[in-house]
């Protein structure tokens, strides 16, 4: 397995790429061995602070970082 980690993200309201895309982008990352991680938010083609949370609880613990 690699041990590259990957965070992957996708909104469900993305009217610019269809988050079925995203999906199969997940799946065929994570098919590859990589340490992939999937995750959803209610919002269109942008960011959201719920996401900007999630990625920094994500990059804490591909790090090793003491929890903020």
């Amino acid at each position: 397995m690699n041990s590259t980690p990957v965070f992957m993200a996708h909104g469900s309201g993305d009217p610019m790429i269809p988050i079925a895309l995203g999906r199969a982008a997940y799946e065929q990352v994570a098919a590859l061995g990589l340490l992939a991680e999937w995750h959803e938010y209610p919002m269109p083609h942008a960011v959201c602070p719920q996401e900007i949370r999630d990625i920094g609880h994500w990059l804490t613990g591909v790090f090793d970082l003491p929890a903020q």
